[in-house]
């Protein structure tokens, strides 16, 4: 055998060996269909958030721990209809109040009425010296510095549930 066919059934050994290392499909999905009560419904538009129907959403259960990179705050639907997309406001506070950033998360999960979801989203930390004042910083926390923070939403869109 000569040396370029060694090196070319080489080569295409570790072609085979690397590509059926990079399988990226998960087995064993199924696709889910709508249910008929779900087709039925109708988009309705999307609302921006005044301060008479802020009511509608709540949040609550918020928490980042200090090594932490994902944020995570229960979303729930105090509405009739179903949400299907809403974008909110955070804004962080240092414990004298003093505000320490902001930045706006769009969420697109379904959220049926009267039901929470949890919500995760990448923290705006990068430096992992910050924890949420409520979360137990850990043993190694340094000069971790608490924070609080404010959700506001300000839109969503749901879909009307018939009766």
């Amino acid at each position: 055998m000569t040396p370029f066919k060694i090196v070319t059934a080489m080569l295409l050994g570790i072609t085979i060996a690397s590509a059926t290392a990079q399988k990226t499909t998960r087995s064993g999905l199924k696709a889910k269909s709508i249910a008929a009560s779900q087709k039925s419904r109708v988009k309705t538009d999307t609302a921006v958030l005044d301060s008479t129907n802020r009511q509608a959403v709540a949040f609550s259960g918020y928490e980042k721990a200090l090594r932490s990179t994902s944020e995570t705050v229960f979303l729930t639907n105090r509405s009739n209809d179903t949400i299907c997309g809403m974008k909110f406001a955070v804004k962080y506070f240092d414990m004298a109040g003093h505000s320490l950033h902001t930045r706006e998360i769009t969420n697109l999960d379904l959220v049926p009425p009267g039901e929470t979801r949890q919500l995760t989203f990448k923290s705006w930390d990068p430096h992992k010296v910050f924890h949420y004042y409520l979360t137990t910083p850990g043993r190694a926390s340094g000069n971790a510095t608490p924070y609080t923070v404010t959700i506001i939403p300000l839109w969503m869109e749901t879909y009307a549930n018939d009766k």
